[in-house]
């Protein structure tokens, strides 16, 4: 996506880990960055503005 996220897209990440839909998730890391870790990018540095 190569974009940074908006806050309401966190927030949505957020509810749906709050809330009973993800009551059978447990012991996970879900990171919400637009695939971008799993492009290969380093962590620690932003994707471009």
């Amino acid at each position: 996506m190569g974009r940074l996220g908006e806050a309401a897209e966190i927030a949505e990440a957020i509810a749906f880990l709050a809330s009973s839909r993800a009551s059978f998730i447990t012991g996970a890391t879900m990171p919400v960055d637009s695939a971008w870790l799993a492009s290969g990018a380093p962590e620690g540095k932003l994707p471009p503005l």
